[in-house]
């Protein structure tokens, strides 16, 4: 699955701090270390199977249920995004997702 940012958000990025502004809401958003991450690497226009793959080899030390929460987690954290009209599902999914 990958994702685009909707049209209603405008967003800044420096170092590891994101800013979102939705002008639909009003709504500011400042993302932490790890959602900045996962941002990043989907606007980069990774898939969400791949952002999973990134984080898990980054922070799971080889534990697989620790790459299991992980993967869960970033899940998680884009269904949250796309409920809140940040980004939005795509189909356009390359060969590794």
């Amino acid at each position: 699955m990958t994702y685009e940012i909707s049209e209603s958000v405008v967003w800044t990025g420096a170092g590891n701090e994101v800013r979102l502004y939705d002008t639909d809401s009003g709504e500011f958003r400042t993302l932490n270390d790890s959602a900045a991450q996962i941002w990043h690497l989907i606007t980069d226009g990774a898939c969400e199977q791949q952002v999973s793959d990134v984080l898990v080899e980054k922070y799971s030390a080889g534990d697989a249920d620790e790459g299991a929460v992980i993967a869960r987690d970033v899940h998680r954290f884009l269904a949250t995004l796309v409920e809140g009209a940040i980004l939005v599902r795509t189909d356009t999914a390359g060969d590794d997702c």
